[in-house]
Order: structure tokens, then sequence, then C-alpha cells
């Protein structure tokens, strides 16, 4: 009887690190697409014409200069807020 109660006993513990172990890879998983969000959210601008903005990388239909990856914010947006206070 003892063997029969270590194996059920044995059988439940690897369900439960089991099913402890999947909810910790949904987290992560998570984690991966908010990362992935965060990439997705890059702005891109154009220097001469700051006003021309894209989610993707490219060239600005009105001159055609690269866009570039905006760091913080493209100059004339909303800079003069900032330095207002």
């Amino acid at each position: 009887m003892k063997p029969r109660i270590i194996t059920i006993l044995a059988v439940i513990g690897m369900l439960v690190i089991g099913s402890a172990s999947v909810g910790l890879g949904g987290r992560n998983a998570a984690s991966a697409q908010r990362q992935e969000a965060k990439k997705d959210a890059r702005r891109y601008y154009c220097v001469m014409d700051p006003e021309v903005k894209s989610n993707k990388p490219g060239t600005c239909p009105k001159c055609g200069m690269t866009l570039r990856l905006a760091t913080e914010e493209a100059p004339g947006d909303s800079g003069a807020n900032k330095n207002a206070n």
C-alpha cells in the first residue's frame, strides 16, 4: 500500500511542477510580445520636413532625404512647450 501512495504523490508532484512551468512560459511570451511592440513603436522623421513622420524607415516623400529614427522627439514637436516652463 505504501508504494502506491508514494507513486500517487509523485505523480501529483509532477503535475504541480508541470503546471507551474507552463504558467511561467506564458509570462515570458507576454513579455516578449511587449518588447516586440516597443520595437514596432519606433518613429522616423525627416530632418528637412519634421512634419513628415513614419513608422517605417524610408525616404521623405517631399524632399527624398532618408528618414531618421526619432530618439526622443522630432524637431518642432512641442519643443517650445518644454522650454516655456
